[in-house]
C-alpha cells in the first residue's frame, strides 16, 4: 500500500485577488471553486478511491456551499477549518 496525504485549500478566486490588489470577480469567477472546481475533484478522488483534507473558509461553509461540503464528508473526505475569513494582511494589523 502506498500512502499520501491530500489536502485541497478551497480559496476562492476572490481571495487571490485580494493578495495582489486585484479588483474583485465577477459573480460567477468568484464561486468557481466551489461551484465547478469542488465537483470535479469530488469526482476524481472518487474514481482513484483517494480520501483528502479540504480546507474551507469559515465565511464560505454557508449556503449553496453547506451541501457540497457535506457531500463530501459523506463520502469520507476531512472537512477543515481554514479561518473564518482568510485575511491576508495580518501582519499588518495593530497587535491587539
Amino acid at each position: 500500500m502506498r500512502l499520501a496525504a491530500v489536502s485541497v485549500d478551497l480559496d476562492e478566486i476572490g481571495c487571490y485577488a485580494a493578495i495582489h490588489g486585484l479588483e474583485p470577480p465577477d459573480e460567477d469567477a468568484g464561486r468557481a471553486i466551489y461551484r465547478r472546481a469542488l465537483p470535479r475533484l469530488g469526482r476524481l478522488f472518487d474514481e482513484l478511491s483517494i480520501r483528502a483534507t479540504f480546507f474551507a473558509i469559515g465565511r464560505d461553509v454557508d449556503g449553496e456551499n453547506a451541501p457540497r461540503l457535506r457531500a463530501l464528508a459523506e463520502a469520507g473526505h476531512e472537512i477543515a477549518n481554514h479561518s473564518a475569513s482568510h485575511l491576508y494582511d495580518l501582519t499588518r494589523r495593530p497587535r491587539a
